[in-house]
This record gives C-alpha cells, sequence and structure tokens, in this order.
C-alpha cells in the first residue's frame, strides 16, 4: 500500500508530461527571418550601423519580435550555408538587424537619420507561407535625404538573398 502512494504521484507526473509534452513542441514552427540593412555614408561608403551619430527607429510595429538594432553580419549564422558572394563581402560589418517570429506579415519601415538628413524607408516583403523563414540583406544607397522603398521577391527555393542599392526607388509621399 505504501509503494503504490510513492508510484501513483509519479505516473501522474508522466501522464501530464506526455500530454502537455507535444502541444509544448509543436510550438516551435519556424527560425524566424531577419532583415539586414547595410547602412552607408552620403559618399556611398559602408558605416558601423552601431555608431553614435546615426539614429534609426521602426515603426513601432508589433509583427516583429525583435525591432531595429545593430549587430554584424555573419554569414555562418544566416538560415543557408550557401550565400552569395555580395554577402560574403560584408561579413562583419555592422548592420541594422530587424527580425519576426517566421516571417514579416507586412512591409518593414525603418527611419534613419545622420547629419541632420532623414532617410525614411520602405522594405516590401514578399507574402511567404505561414511557416517559411527567409533572411535578406539589403545594401542601401548613399545616405541622402528623401522617402525610399525597395521590393523584396525571394525565389522560392531560396533562404538568404541579397539586394543590391540600385532596387531602391524614390517615392512621392512619406512612407
Amino acid at each position: 500500500m505504501m509503494r503504490t502512494k510513492r508510484v501513483l504521484p509519479l505516473l501522474a507526473l508522466t501522464i501530464l508530461l506526455i500530454g502537455v509534452g507535444p502541444k509544448v513542441a509543436r510550438a516551435q514552427i519556424c527560425p524566424g527571418s531577419q532583415l539586414f540593412y547595410v547602412v552607408r555614408d552620403e559618399k556611398g561608403a559602408v558605416i558601423d550601423a552601431g555608431r553614435s551619430d546615426l539614429k534609426y527607429e521602426g515603426d513601432g510595429s508589433e509583427q516583429t519580435y525583435r525591432h531595429w538594432g545593430s549587430e554584424p553580419i555573419n554569414a555562418e549564422h544566416l538560415r543557408s550555408k550557401e550565400v552569395p558572394a555580395d554577402i560574403s563581402k560584408l561579413n562583419g560589418k555592422v548592420a541594422l538587424k530587424n527580425q519576426a517570429m517566421c516571417n514579416f506579415k507586412d512591409d518593414v519601415k525603418l527611419s534613419l537619420t545622420l547629419a541632420g538628413k532623414t532617410m525614411n524607408l520602405v522594405f516590401h516583403v514578399p507574402k511567404l507561407s505561414a511557416t517559411d523563414s527567409k533572411d535578406f540583406v539589403v545594401d542601401s544607397l548613399p545616405f541622402k535625404a528623401g522617402d525610399y522603398e525597395i521590393t523584396l521577391n525571394m525565389p522560392p527555393d531560396t533562404w538568404v538573398n541579397f539586394y543590391p542599392a540600385k532596387g531602391w526607388q524614390k517615392t512621392t509621399a512619406k512612407p
């Protein structure tokens, strides 16, 4: 009888863990998406996005779980072991980074101010399935005040893609 009293709580705990365990495991469905933005000065040279005179902010969207911040690009931490040469050249450069759980649901916005000039940017992200995760590495134009947008198309079987500065378009209205 005494042995049964000791075994019952253990048995109850085991049944509880079996019932809850699969629910917890299913919550981890995707690694998340990353958007890196390489910042350049007015002459077109890559600059450290963590420098104190560069101010930046997003639109406060709740869809991202990490808002804009500075971080070095590390090709080994991207979703694919094969990355375009343009990204490999940027390895170690400090860029601005934003992340989303699984993927970005809406366009991503960024406002940058350097030397009193402000660039307002809109990244038009692709519509992906609920569990797709992609990495975007976006180069910038030489820093110039104004409103700009870029469309980030992603081939279906590609996990990491580089977007050169020539993809940016000037817009007439502030994003």
